[in-house]
């Protein structure tokens, strides 16, 4: 299994904060990574998630979400069949002792082509969260 882990402070409520993230008809306004996400934030609701890779196509991908609860959101996706290429990916608020909230952003790839797949788009979909926790922290914070 390998990991992306990202995590960002955002000086805005957790309120605030939650609220973009699962406002998925919004992506496009300000989000250089998920550009795109069709469906609700339900539990065990099948999404339509296009991401723009830095200096990538886009592709579209339609993960489940696995679990969602007070300021946590977790969906598994595969690539054409489940147990060749899955990612789970999490998006978790968690309050700090100082001001503002930390978000972090990861996701874990599993399945019999996730070493060659991630040695291909691994780093550029590290530096694609980055980008989208970093717009987050501005649309956040203005």
């Amino acid at each position: 299994m390998r990991e992306i882990k990202t995590e960002i402070i955002i000086n805005a409520s957790i309120e605030k904060i939650w609220s973009t993230l699962i406002d998925f008809e919004s992506y496009s306004l300000w989000n250089p990574f998920i550009r795109h996400i069709e469906g609700k934030a339900e539990l065990n609701e099948r999404l339509a998630v296009t991401i723009q890779p830095p200096n990538k196509k886009s592709m579209v991908f339609r993960p489940k979400i696995l679990s969602i609860s007070k300021y946590k959101l977790i969906w598994m996706g595969n690539l054409l069949i489940p147990g060749l290429f899955d990612g789970t990916h999490h998006f978790a608020l968690v309050p700090t002792l100082g001001e503002g909230v930390k978000f972090l952003h990861s996701e874990n790839f599993s399945g019999l082509l996730h070493r060659p797949i991630f040695k291909l788009m691994g780093e550029t979909t590290k530096i694609g969260f980055e980008n989208m926790n970093i717009a987050l922290k501005r649309q956040c914070e203005s």
